[in-house]
């Protein structure tokens, strides 16, 4: 995994971007009643989403999340999925079957620190490429998500232990 060096001239790109989204966003608030909102919301999401971005190229595309390691700190081939009973983690056999669709899950385990520490794992702060996701509602933002579902020691390196 490496680590890219800022470009400065994206970052720059981005931000004027971001400041020409923020300012159609007022135009649009200064020329209409009641009719304008929807762009005026897609105006300032774009300023977010822009801001976001140039953030992320400035960190050299890299984003911190928390995922789970055993004890010893190794990591453990999960995931996080959505159940009827609210979202959870999935710990597989292996990376390659985490990384599947159709794989058997070999235990769930509750997203709460007492959970975690319960099954025998705890949670680590690990670094890899991240992606920002733009909004998928109208009452949601844009944000930095990493660009991979499942934490391996080839995609990402563990920064920080809890």
């Amino acid at each position: 995994m490496t680590i890219t060096r800022p470009n400065k001239k994206r970052v720059q790109e981005l931000e004027n971007l971001s400041s020409k989204s923020w300012q159609d966003s007022i135009d649009s608030f200064d020329r209409c009643d009641t009719d304008g909102f929807l762009s005026q919301w897609a105006s300032s999401s774009m300023s977010y989403q822009y801001k976001l971005e140039a953030q992320l190229v400035t960190d050299g595309y890299m984003t911190e999340f928390s995922t789970l390691a055993d004890m010893g700190g190794n990591l453990v081939p999960c995931k996080q999925v959505e159940t009827r009973y609210g979202t959870a983690w999935a710990v597989f056999n292996s990376f390659e079957d985490a990384e599947g669709f159709d794989k058997p899950i070999i235990e769930w385990v509750g997203l709460g620190d007492r959970a975690v520490k319960n099954k025998g794992y705890k949670y680590v702060c690990v670094v890899t490429l991240g992606k920002v996701y733009g909004p998928k509602s109208f009452t949601s933002h844009p944000y930095i998500a990493p660009a991979i579902y499942v934490a391996t020691p080839n995609n990402c390196r563990i920064v920080e232990e809890a």
